[in-house]
């Protein structure tokens, strides 16, 4: 199994905001198995059963139409986001890991672009909750190129260990449960972790 990181920048419509936030909370309210196509930037030798983690490279959210305002104003699925929320807009980092659920193959939807199928094991709100800053990447492994800003990287070796320790460490020990509206994948942190971690 190797390590991808996926660098996205929400202005890259991975995902339309106000869709992403429908899906997201979607799976708060109960059990959802996401999966969801993300269109290849570079020209790498990913596997179906390899894992990723998206870094999130936004830093100055825009207030106002957004993601967060969406999912601070509804009370469907009364998690009570809250307005506190905004004091969160500005912070970047890791958001989401996974397995790759899929070879690249062309999208027809996307003129025959590649595309390639994430199955999401944790996720946060990109630029509300990330779980790693990337400062502290930045800090703890100064060899990696964090100035990208799109893209699928291949991490190895003692890049990925360290890489690799700092997610496994964190997952084992937040208390993050199913329930929150952070993890809307539906799945235990634990059971994640062992998805991503224990099959390598």
């Amino acid at each position: 199994m190797k390590t991808f990181l996926l660098f996205w920048t929400p202005e890259k419509q991975w995902l339309k905001l106000d869709s992403l936030a429908r899906r997201i909370e979607d799976g708060m309210c109960g059990e959802y198995s996401y999966i969801q196509p993300w269109p290849l930037t570079n020209n790498n030798d990913i596997n179906e059963g390899d894992r990723f983690f998206i870094i999130c490279t936004k830093r100055n959210w825009p207030k106002g139409n957004s993601i967060y305002d969406y999912l601070r104003s509804t009370r469907d699925c009364y998690m009570g986001i809250g307005p506190n929320a905004s004091k969160f807009y500005n912070l970047d980092g890791v958001c989401f890991g996974g397995i790759f659920k899929s070879a690249p193959y062309e999208d027809e939807e996307t003129d025959n672009n590649m595309v390639i199928d994430l199955s999401l094991e944790f996720a946060v709100l990109p630029g509300l909750f990330p779980i790693i800053h990337l400062n502290r990447l930045k800090k703890e492994i100064p060899n990696f190129d964090w100035a990208k800003t799109e893209g699928e990287f291949l991490i190895e070796g003692e890049e990925e260990k360290s890489f690799s320790g700092i997610i496994s460490k964190w997952m084992m020990s937040s208390n993050m449960q199913v329930s929150d509206f952070t993890n809307f994948t539906g799945r235990n942190l634990h059971r994640a972790h062992d998805n991503l971690f224990k099959k390598s």
